[in-house]
């Protein structure tokens, strides 16, 4: 197709006639007249909507204005000048170069680049020679640059990037079906923020070149996974245009598009803008039901928990035969679940019984139902008739809820007083057990139950196994407790006691020797990054220095060059990864001076004088505080989250308002949550109140995650457990896992500080 049928601009009218004064007296005009003229009208109003839904996927006239990836705007920082106190020349060049860049100098950092000669970092300095051609809308001498830079060695990383900026090139010079190979290549790999963008780039090229049935496969592949999105909404200008054409069958605005992107806006959270969409489809919808129920679980998402439950009850009302019925039952239940006071509680249980009682033919609900219900006695203390529903499960539910359950029966038993029917329960979850904390976990509680049923040997060997192989997690510290306390005792000595299994070898911990880059640069992957981090090229280095890492997972000091520095620049879980990678068996099972080299990047330990300040004359440890910090913010002051909270403890302003109130404090600003002292007198603040309230650990952990009102359920009725079942009892997965972490962090503060 030409670019006329998605630019037409009409030619400007020229009016042929000769000088209006030569007419006397105007007459009408005949009706013909009058319909032509209207057609006329009727037709330039169609070509200005048409123009006005191209410009909107229409590429900017300045490349400038183009969505690029990360790489094509790397950051230039003060390198370390004591690792690195004589950068090379080439790779100076280059910063140079991208310095030039940076500041929108592109004809002089062309004439940078040109001078800039390395072997080592060819691939880049031709990338950005590329970058700058294409910011001059020189697309050919792009092109040629980006082509150039891929055959080079060392462009692993950047092709691509070279593939997207190919992709743009070829279609600013109109060629858009060899854009459009670059396009469909990109999209092939995973993962990226610019996906939405390159769908509908490639949707423009296929319907340019012809090829409108992937043209609209790839625009209902944008409009239906990233609906939020600025492309999405270009996509569905594109895909309207083609549809009144005849071009492609997919109308953009047909009800069943509509709902695809209602439910994937609920599903990625976006509460906003699927309660927008849903508020329009009401107006215009065959099914309002199904809206509403839509509208409903938005409500939800956007923590508007009674509107939510008031609209779901609309749904069951008005079609309580509908199959939508079960499904608007379980989400207000869940809307329940979110209070602490008993009439909710009871109409949440209800509204799951009814599920249970309607028997639907779709068993997805009936298992999710089943499942809630059982969470929902669990924290309630009933323990028998939780086991019940999971008997059910087990025999009825897929596998990975199957599993869940499984190991859930068997910390029942554990509550319930019945040790044995537990080792039974807990002997048959073991071999499903995949990965190191459910492997731990169930050797724990397996040792408990076969002490509590008193084969004492058989318990502390699964503990003692537990102890030696994840001596450095929650289960681990807790198995170890449990053996001194046998040991204490007097009923045995763990010195004989033989591990259930094996004990994996003496693991690969790292030096202080691994640390020094200069060392590391041993592979073409890593000189480059030696290279780049030489001239402060962070954020070109550290990828390079995670792919050497990633090639090479035994070397230790590629491991510590890339943990360091992504330590160095604050991005906390890339520097876990290659360390984990690497001395995975030493993290799991190393004593402290095997871990004392990374100690500082995996357990930082700051502001400890504010913290014992503000915690004096309390029962609260301080390392408390600061594996609350290490999980919140990881120590980063300027940590904002999407909810907005701010700082080292991750203070909500409206929270910081309350505590300003029982401070006394009238010069309370947001802006002072930033201040490291600020933040910890605060936080520790709230922290201390809700102690105060539970006098004890896990509880207040509890309230600092899920809030008061959920705490004081699972205190009430699960408080009288052994801290390790309340733990394991705790519904909600994200506060579970916090309250862990934290007291698995605790301890290793306390073994490495």
């Amino acid at each position: 197709m030409n670019n006329f049928q998605y630019f037409p601009f009409p030619k400007s009218y020229q009016d042929t006639r000769g000088p209006s004064s030569q007419y006397k007296q105007k007459r009408p005009l005949p009706q013909w007249r009058v319909i032509i003229l209207s057609l006329v009208v009727l037709a330039f109003v169609f070509q200005g909507e048409q123009t006005a839904l191209a410009a909107s996927f229409n590429l900017p006239q300045s490349p400038s204005a183009v969505y690029l990836p990360s790489s094509t705007r790397p950051t230039i920082t003060s390198p370390d000048t004591q690792q690195f106190p004589d950068p090379p020349k080439q790779a100076q060049h280059l910063q140079q170069g991208i310095e030039l860049y940076n500041n929108g100098h592109y004809q002089n950092a062309l004439v940078q680049f040109s001078t800039a000669n390395s072997d080592t970092l060819k691939a880049y300095i031709l990338y950005f020679r590329g970058l700058s051609e294409f910011k001059l809308a020189r697309f050919q001498g792009a092109l040629d640059s980006f082509n150039d830079a891929t055959a080079s060695p060392g462009s692993e990383l950047l092709r691509r990037d070279i593939q997207l900026l190919c992709g743009l090139c070829l279609e600013y010079l109109g060629r858009e079906k060899a854009a459009l190979a670059q396009y469909q290549s990109w999209l092939t790999g995973s993962g990226s923020s610019l996906r939405a963008f390159v769908l509908l780039r490639a949707a423009v090229c296929a319907s340019r070149s012809g090829q409108y049935k992937r043209a609209s496969h790839l625009i209902e592949t944008c409009l239906k996974t990233y609906p939020w999105t600025g492309s999405a909404s270009a996509a569905k200008n594109l895909g309207e245009l083609l549809y009144k054409q005849g071009k492609i069958r997919l109308n953009p605005h047909s009800e069943a598009i509509r709902h695809a992107m209602l439910r994937r806006l609920i599903d990625k959270g976006r509460g906003r803008e699927a309660l927008q969409l849903a508020d329009r489809l009401l107006k215009t919808t065959n099914d309002p039901n199904r809206i509403l129920y839509y509208k409903g679980k938005a409500l939800y998402r956007l923590r508007k928990t009674q509107q939510s439950i008031a609209t779901l009850k609309r749904v069951v009302e008005e079609a309580p035969q509908s199959g939508l019925t079960p499904w608007a039952l379980y989400h207000q239940a869940k809307g329940y679940w979110r209070y602490g006071n008993p009439d909710d509680e009871a109409n949440m249980e209800a509204a799951l019984r009814r599920v249970l009682a309607l028997n639907p033919s779709d068993t997805q609900v009936i298992h999710a139902s089943r499942k809630l219900l059982m969470l929902f006695l669990i924290e309630h203390a009933r323990f028998n008739e939780a086991l019940e529903q999971a008997d059910i499960l087990v025999k009825t539910a897929g596998p990975q809820t199957s599993k869940e359950v499984k190991w859930l029966g068997g910390l029942l038993h554990l509550a319930l007083g019945h040790p044995k029917q537990a080792a039974i329960r807990l002997t048959n979850f073991l071999p499903l057990a995949s990965n190191a904390e459910e492997q731990s976990a169930a050797h724990f509680f397996l040792g408990k139950a076969l002490i509590q049923s008193h084969t004492v040997q058989r318990g502390a060997s699964h503990l003692k196994y537990a102890a030696l192989t994840w001596a450095n997690t929650y289960y681990g510290y807790e198995s170890a407790r449990l053996l001194a306390q046998l040991r204490d005792n007097g009923q045995i000595d763990p010195h004989t006691v033989t591990p259930v299994h094996t004990v994996p070898g003496t693991p690969r911990c790292p030096d202080e020797a691994s640390f020094d880059p200069g060392i590391a640069a041993t592979t073409p992957a890593s000189n480059r990054a030696y290279f780049l981090e030489s001239v402060g090229l962070y954020s070109l280095a550290l990828p390079e220095w995670e792919a050497a890492s990633r090639a090479n997972p035994k070397n230790s000091s590629l491991a510590c060059q890339s943990a360091r520095l992504a330590t160095r620049m604050n991005k906390h879980m890339d520097a876990a990864r290659p360390l984990w990678r690497t001395f995975g068996g030493c993290l799991f099972r190393g004593s402290p001076q095997s871990l004392m080299p990374i100690r500082s990047i995996l357990y930082p330990q700051k502001y400890v004088s504010d913290i014992i300040a503000n915690v004096q004359g309390t029962n609260i440890d301080p390392t408390i505080i600061s594996s609350l910090i290490r999980q919140e913010s990881y120590f980063n002051s300027s940590a904002v989250s999407g909810a907005g909270a701010i700082g080292l403890m991750q203070v909500m302003p409206e929270t910081g308002k309350t505590i300003a109130s029982w401070l006394h404090d009238s010069t309370f600003q947001r802006k002072k949550l930033f201040d490291p002292a600020f933040n910890l007198r605060y936080g520790i603040t709230y922290f201390k109140r809700r102690y105060q309230r539970y006098n004890a650990i896990i509880p207040t952990l509890c309230s600092y995650n899920a809030g008061f009102k959920k705490a004081d359920v699972w205190n009430t009725n699960l408080g009288h457990l052994d801290e390790d079942l309340f733990i394991a009892f705790i519904p909600y997965t994200e506060t579970r896992n916090y309250v862990r972490r934290i007291l698995n962090n605790a301890a290793m503060y306390r073994r490495l500080w």
